[in-house]
C-alpha cells in the first residue's frame, strides 16, 4: 500500500501526463492545419476553413499540472 506521498506524486504524474498528451496531439493537429493552409494559400487558393484547435497550444506549466492533479484529487476523493 502506497503512502499519502507516492498517491500525490502518482496523482501530479497523471496530471503531467494527461495535459502532455493534449498539448502533442492538439501541437500536432494544429500544426498539420497550418501546414496545409500554408500549401493551399500558395497555389493561390482562399482558405476558409479553421482548424479545431484555435490558437497554438501552449506547454503545460507547473501551475496546469497542479490545477488538473486537484480535479483527479477531487474526483477520487469524492467518488469512492
Amino acid at each position: 500500500m502506497k503512502n499519502p506521498y507516492e498517491l500525490r506524486y502518482d496523482i501530479y504524474n497523471t496530471a503531467k501526463d494527461r495535459l502532455m498528451d493534449r498539448y502533442y496531439q492538439d501541437n500536432s493537429l494544429w500544426e498539420s492545419f497550418q501546414d496545409w493552409k500554408r500549401d493551399q494559400e500558395a497555389e493561390g487558393s482562399s482558405v476558409t476553413a479553421t482548424c479545431a484547435v484555435k490558437v497554438r497550444p501552449q506547454f503545460p506549466t507547473h501551475e496546469d499540472i497542479l490545477e488538473e492533479a486537484e480535479k483527479i484529487y477531487e474526483f477520487v476523493k469524492d467518488n469512492r
